[in-house]
């Protein structure tokens, strides 16, 4: 937020000066909002796992505004700090709440390059924004230094990647990609090693069973000039896939090859090998061969379609093979390509021209008939629905250790104490102590008062906002509600907005001196409420507990242009004290939105407004009421409830 003021002065403007007759005329505030894409690429990289810090050289105040606007602060923990605090702390605390912390405001250069040391510490990768000559040390410090395109030749020339939209979305689309990148080289490592662990353990072994060089030294270089280059160009153009965006991130020092890479190539490598011995001892192949010539040829149209009937294995780690074919189309044109290339070879000899005897010789191949090729690949193909057995076995395996370690926790809060998030927290701490392995999962829980805008929220998939409103005591207190966004933009949908009283009426926002319900109001609900039309909310779930009031909601009505007037027309005081002199109410004033927007109650209690039952004798005493107040307010509200419905009806008559 930007403010201009606008004055004017008899006397004649001195630099860096302010005449003494100034006289103000007027205030321009300008706001840069966050951009809506920005959000959503921030939601998508915190879901991929990676914690983004915003370092600015803005105030404390202004970036903790900004930042809760992008979704960076959004629960009591995250941390938002100055320079100044940053600077009083050692490295060691520094690195004990670094998981926490969102914001850094005022920030040096010297801050910057600190955050990256101490996160590579950590042995974190570590990424760096940045544009201007100040931030070239991070830049070149970091893993990988972004860019802006608009920035200093000096911040281009120290970071590795160049953004030239100055789009933090561009960031969330590097990571992707670079994700995808990451996952391709490991599809054909996996498609390289399989080969590879074969040929060596066929051609070591292979002598021993009186087999002579099942696979011929060009064989091999067959293998590493055609199956390295065009297997790259296989795998290398795998589509960039949405999950990639929901795994975590890999640490600096994690290996390339994981457990389950390694089972799977141990795997499809094992039943490799055996397959050759197989086909290279049964009777039941050999004879299909006039002589060991063709067999052995055979054999090598085995070892090539069985490697590139594999490809199609490492293409997902679970049963989508065939997917996204379509979206990669150099994978299909490669496979035939190589074995279109395998058959001319077989049958280069077969061939009246030099040449063709030449290659034939060269790889020491001979045709042979059909029942040899029909036998070749069906056994080839096995390679398929071998990797679909290995992949069930470690599926089934995995779903029975979710269902013996994963515990989920949904507690309700603990009023005045703990959150419900903090409340599964220390659960969660107790069920570590004694199964270290069990996986917990905390969802918040709540039953209308606070904790409901959380666990809506999360549950839906929501954005918080932020607003300072006046409080039950009548100071400004920071509320948070969620919005919904419709699942599809283009329809002419409102959004619903997810609200709790205690947020700006609540009875933890005030003391156990400031707790007197003939004073406190409602009015900081009326004015979420305002704040969330205007962002385009039409449905509102509203949860009403853990409130310190009991004005009725009038204060609530009185922020959304509602008049409620004594016996002089004047607007009565705030809190339940002022139903006392309540006389007339009108709605004329009323913002026009209204008519449009949709309630629905979040409650647990079925307690009537006035009477034994009612509010006040129920929850007054909680809030601070003593029995004379108790006797005061349920008489006032008898008396608010008879005059809304006599404005009611006059509605209805005319």
């Amino acid at each position: 937020m930007r403010v201009l003021a606008f004055g004017y002065s008899e006397k004649e403007l001195v630099k860096n000066q302010i005449n003494d007759d100034l006289v103000i005329i007027g205030l321009v505030a300008i706001r840069d909002d966050v951009r809506p894409s920005a959000k959503d690429a921030i939601r998508q990289v915190q879901e991929a796992g990676i914690q983004v810090v915003m370092i600015t050289g803005d105030r404390l105040e202004t970036a903790v505004a900004i930042a809760k606007d992008a979704g960076l602060l959004k629960n009591e923990s995250d941390r938002a700090l100055s320079s100044a605090q940053l600077n009083q702390m050692s490295d060691e605390e520094v690195k004990a709440i670094l998981p926490q912390i969102r914001v850094i405001a005022r920030a040096l250069p010297t801050d910057k390059s600190r955050m990256v040391r101490l996160c590579q510490e950590m042995n974190l990768v570590v990424g760096m924004t940045g544009d201007g000559v100040n931030d070239s040390p991070a830049l070149k410090r970091a893993d990988v230094g972004f860019a802006m395109g608009s920035g200093t030749e000096a911040a281009k020339e120290a970071g590795k990647i160049v953004i030239l939209d100055d789009n933090f979305s561009s960031i969330k689309d590097a990571i992707w990609y670079g994700r995808t990148i990451y996952h391709n080289i490991l599809k054909f490592c996996k498609f390289q090693l399989v080969i590879n662990v074969t040929a060596v353990v066929v051609s070591a072994v292979a002598p021993f069973l009186g087999i002579e060089e099942p696979l011929k030294v060009t064989h091999l270089l067959f293998v590493n000039l055609v199956m390295d280059g065009l297997g790259a160009m296989m795998l290398g153009n795998e589509p960039a896939l949405s999950k990639y965006m929901k795994e975590a991130p890999r640490r600096r020092d994690e290996g390339i090859i994981s457990k389950d890479m390694m089972t799977q190539i141990g795997f499809m490598g094992i039943w490799l090998v055996i397959l050759s011995f197989l086909f290279l001892k049964l009777p039941v192949i050999t004879n299909l061969f006039d002589n060991k010539a063709q067999h052995l040829t055979a054999y090598f149209v085995l070892f090539i379609f069985s490697a590139l009937f594999n490809g199609f294995n490492v293409r997902d780690e679970r049963f989508g093979i065939f997917k996204r074919l379509n979206e990669n189309p150099d994978f299909l044109k490669v496979f035939f390509i190589i074995m279109l290339v395998q058959i001319m070879i077989v049958n280069a000899a077969a061939i009246p021209f030099q040449v063709f005897i030449w290659i034939g010789k060269m790889f020491s191949c001979i045709p042979f008939g059909a029942k040899g090729w029909i036998v070749t690949v069906l056994l080839s193909m096995t390679m398929i629905p071998v990797d679909c057995l290995r992949k069930i076995s470690v599926w089934l395996w995995k779903i029975g250790e979710v269902f013996m370690m994963k515990i989920v926790v949904a507690i309700d809060s603990l009023k005045g104490s703990l959150t419900s998030i903090q409340a599964g927290e220390a659960i969660e701490k107790g069920i570590k102590k004694v199964d270290l392995e069990a996986e917990v999962v905390i969802k918040p829980l709540a039953d209308g008062g606070e904790g409901t805008v959380d666990a809506l929220v999360d549950g839906m998939g929501g954005n918080m906002e932020f607003i300072k409103v006046t409080g039950p005591a009548g100071k400004p207190v920071l509320a948070k509600y969620g919005i919904i966004r419709p699942a599809n933009p283009d329809m002419e949908e409102a959004s619903t907005a997810i609200m709790e009283m205690s947020q700006a009426a609540g009875i933890t926002q005030v003391t156990d001196k400031e707790r007197n319900p003939l004073y406190t109001t409602t009015y900081g609900v009326g004015q979420m409420i305002v704040d969330a039309i205007h962002k385009g909310c039409g449905r509102f779930i509203m949860g009403i507990g853990g409130s310190a009031t009991n004005d009725g909601g009038v204060g609530m009505l009185q922020a959304l242009g509602y008049d409620f007037l004594d016996k002089d027309g004047n607007q009565i005081k705030h809190g339940a004290i002022g139903l006392k002199d309540l006389v007339q109410i009108k709605d004329d004033k009323a913002i026009p939105e209204l008519k449009d927007c949709e309630f629905h109650i979040a409650c647990d209690v079925t307690n009537p407004l006035c009477g034994e039952q009612g509010c006040s004798v129920i929850f007054g005493p909680q809030k601070g009421a003593t029995e004379q107040m108790i006797k005061d307010m349920d008489h006032w509200l008898a008396d608010y409830a008879k005059i809304r419905k006599r404005k009611l009806y006059k509605s209805r008559c005319r």
